[in-house]
């Protein structure tokens, strides 16, 4: 009779009659092991009524009863209200079945062992060849961390390509957020992101920035500022020039890059630059307008057009003899080239003032070369047997106590 009437509660739990139940419960009937027959038959209401009035001995095996038989909604509802028995089965099942949802909620919960984890999910999906719901999983929070694992896994079980290219894509997909998010998180890069104009990078800015403390000439006579002035700047352009080319001028503050150029002899952006020049007044202009300039530039410019006087003499006295050619052939005068190269001793320039036969040589500024202890120059002038050589050059030879100038005669 003991029998009949267990196999009585264990059909009606199965078969998910419960108000049959409640009648066998009010008659006297145990309820104590009907829980593995609501797992084998799956009938969520049942199992409500089971747990609202708090029937039934649990057994932790009626987890993987339910599981094999693919009942998943009744699972998500034990494992909602608290039921115990989830483990590394229970997720190997969920994941042949492919049930993603519950998968999910599986490795969220946490509420069995380690095994029961996202990592052994992802595992799993690629022993199954789960490749809709791997490719889901190795989007999850979390899974970023596990990707290079799942791939090695993928590669021991030589699983099919298209599992080994999801996970890497994976992989790749989460490489670039990371890279995102370090800009994101960065204040400088944040800044300069924020700060953005198309074409105009950190190089660029930088070199724009120093435009407010450079002056663009040198005093009242507008001549070109001195190297060391700029020597900031050049530093910054450089670094600017690895990264772009000459086409990209347009970039930066024409009015101060004129004057950087002519401070630095820089001849290749000068050509880019045209500069007009005016040979009787040895001077060179630039003409900025509609050209990319900066605020003190606009407001000191008259006409947006920039002009430097004494050129040649700059040309000569800082050795840059390209410069020097450039003006040259524009017709500018050089009538104290001689001079200033007989001071500061640049052989480049004495070589092309040489070669082109410029006049205003004077025997006197053997003397000056001779005192500065210009020993290549004076050779240089010895070589094409120039006039001065006397008893006042060997004196300013003496002065300079160069010893080997003396000897050059």
């Amino acid at each position: 009779m003991m029998m009949r009437a267990r196999s009585c509660v264990a059909s009606a739990a199965q078969k998910g009659h419960v108000e049959m139940l409640q009648y066998l419960c009010t008659t006297g009937l145990s309820v104590v092991h009907v829980w593995p027959s609501v797992c084998a038959g799956g009938h969520l209401d049942m199992a409500q009524y089971l747990w609202t009035q708090e029937l039934g001995t649990w057994d932790d095996a009626n987890i993987n009863g339910a599981t094999e038989r693919g009942h998943f909604e009744l699972l998500r509802f034990l494992l909602d209200v608290g039921y115990t028995g989830f483990d590394r089965r229970t997720l190997a099942l969920a994941i042949q079945y492919d049930q993603l949802e519950f998968v999910q909620c599986l490795v969220t919960y946490a509420l069995g062992p380690a095994s029961v984890s996202l990592p052994s999910a992802l595992c799993d999906a690629v022993e199954y060849s789960r490749l809709d719901l791997l490719s889901r999983l190795c989007a999850q929070l979390g899974a970023q961390d596990h990707l290079a694992a799942t791939e090695a896994t993928a590669l021991y079980y030589c699983a099919p390509t298209a599992i080994v290219q999801c996970i890497q894509n994976a992989r790749y997909r989460n490489a670039v957020a990371q890279r995102t998010r370090s800009v994101l998180l960065s204040k400088v890069h944040f800044q300069a992101i924020s700060m953005y104009q198309d074409g105009v990078d950190t190089s660029t800015r930088q070199v724009r920035e120093l435009c407010k403390d450079l002056a663009l000439v040198c005093n009242y006579e507008n001549e070109v500022p001195l190297p060391r002035t700029y020597a900031t700047y050049h530093e910054r352009f450089c670094h600017w020039l690895s990264r772009h080319d000459l086409s990209q001028l347009d970039l930066l503050c024409w009015p101060h890059l004129v004057a950087y150029a002519l401070s630095y002899g820089n001849m290749a952006v000068l050509e880019v630059l045209q500069p007009r020049v005016f040979a009787a007044q040895r001077r060179v202009e630039f003409d900025c307008h509609g050209r990319c300039m900066c605020y003190s530039a606009k407001n000191n410019l008259y006409c947006h057009k920039v002009a430097f006087n004494c050129v040649t003499i700059y040309a000569a006295v800082s050795g840059y003899a390209e410069l020097l050619a450039f003006l040259y052939k524009h017709d500018c005068g050089v009538a104290w080239v001689w001079y200033c190269v007989s001071l500061f001793g640049h052989l480049s320039i004495a070589k092309f003032a040489h070669g082109h036969r410029f006049a205003g040589w004077k025997p006197r500024f053997m003397c000056n070369a001779a005192l500065a202890g210009h020993l290549n120059l004076i050779m240089f002038f010895h070589e094409h047997d120039y006039a001065g050589f006397g008893p006042h050059a060997i004196s300013a030879a003496v002065h300079s106590g160069n010893v080997d100038l003396t000897f050059t005669r």
